[in-house]
């Protein structure tokens, strides 16, 4: 019976496409070297850069603009966090990867 859930076929395709979205991925999107550079600033940050997909724990938006991703997840109904951790505010300069290194 249904209760304004999901339909049996519905639960199997929103298990299959939650697996699917956080399946472990064996290969990095950096060389060993920027991960490792990135590894020793920070562990977390290490992985969500340099790993595609979400990240279970956290489920982290890869993006450049975090101010941005927040705005867009009101729009689309989804209640984002009420204070983004780390650094937001905008910069001055430019920020390079090769500055991050």
């Amino acid at each position: 019976m249904n209760r304004g859930g999901l339909t049996a076929p519905q639960a199997h395709e929103f298990v299959r496409e939650a697996l699917e979205t956080f399946r472990w991925h064996r290969h990095a999107t950096v060389d060993k070297e920027t991960y490792q550079a990135l590894n020793q600033q920070h562990r977390l940050i290490a992985d969500v850069v340099c790993f595609p997909g979400c990240h279970i724990n956290h489920l982290t938006p890869r993006t450049l603009d975090i101010d941005r991703v927040q705005s867009l997840m009101a729009e689309y109904g989804i209640e984002p966090k009420a204070v983004i951790e780390g650094p937001s505010a905008p910069r001055r300069t430019a920020v390079t990867a090769s500055d991050q290194l």
